[in-house]
């Protein structure tokens, strides 16, 4: 009894999407828009936000969690044939968060590009953050040379540090 609320973007709430369809589990996804979201917004405590994550506890708790992230690895204890999303195995679970914070540590430079209307300037900006010098550059550098150590992010299965870093960088 899963219930994920968000934009109908690719957006945080994506990788949280691809992880529940790489395990196979059942969930609603409800895909709100900006007036549904404000109404929606109104009725829930201050500094609330989406993703939206609802589940009913083993103990029959219904619980509405937010924080992208902290959903993703909640996420991550379903499994993928057998083997947990968010690893059990200490230096997988090291490798899959470095992954994802890598990607957090050039995030931040995209979106402001998200809000640029003109396409040719927005490909410009984007282009700007990417070569060789750019903001986004030593990041993207480093993120590449760590994927390349492994089959997937963390080891030799996909973990939400798959889903993470696909979406994210899908995003730009």
């Amino acid at each position: 009894d899963i219930e994920l609320k968000y934009f109908g973007i690719t957006g945080l709430g994506e990788c949280i999407r691809a992880t529940l369809a790489l395990s196979g589990t059942a969930f609603k996804d409800t895909k709100l828009t900006g007036p549904e979201w404000g109404a929606l917004k109104a009725t829930l405590p201050a500094g609330s936000q989406l993703p939206i994550f609802e589940m009913t506890t083993a103990d029959g708790e219904r619980l509405a969690l937010s924080q992208s992230r902290a959903i993703l690895r909640l996420c991550g204890d379903l499994t993928y044939e057998g083997k947990a999303l968010y690893p059990t195995d200490a230096m997988e679970r090291f490798y899959c968060d470095e992954a994802i914070e890598m990607v957090e540590d050039f995030r931040p430079y995209m979106v402001p590009s998200f809000s640029i209307a003109d396409q040719a300037e927005k490909e410009a900006t984007r282009l700007a953050l990417i070569r060789e010098g750019g903001k986004m550059w030593n990041g993207l550098s480093k993120l590449n040379e760590r994927l390349g150590k492994f089959d997937f992010c963390a080891g030799k299965s996909p973990t939400v540090a798959d889903a993470y870093v696909v979406t994210v960088c899908y995003m730009f």
